[in-house]
């Protein structure tokens, strides 16, 4: 019998600035997919390098965006070779 991997149901709000300006990556499906890093602030640790990864409408949404804004985003977190959040929404933004 196999066994399914258990997902993480944790969900964060983390907010930064884009570093890395957000792309578009083509998936297998065809969904709409887009990538950004950003720095990430916290009270607790010095600011990490994040990436965040969005699908669908999320990610026409993250590609408004450019190098320098500011971005606060809610997601999964979780380890791909790097830190990494798969949003499920961004919150809000602003510019410097």
């Amino acid at each position: 019998m196999k066994r399914l991997k258990s997902t993480s149901s944790v969900v964060s709000t983390v907010s930064g600035t884009i570093t890395k300006a957000p792309k578009r990556l083509p998936t297998r499906t065809g969904r709409l997919m887009s990538v950004a890093t950003i720095l990430a602030s916290s009270d607790k640790r010095s600011s990490y390098p994040l990436q965040v990864i969005a699908f669908d409408i999320d990610a026409l949404t993250l590609m408004t965006f450019q190098r320098g804004q500011q971005i606060t985003a809610t997601g999964k977190t979780e380890w791909r070779s790097s830190y990494t959040m798969v949003i499920k929404s961004v919150e809000s933004f602003q510019t410097p």
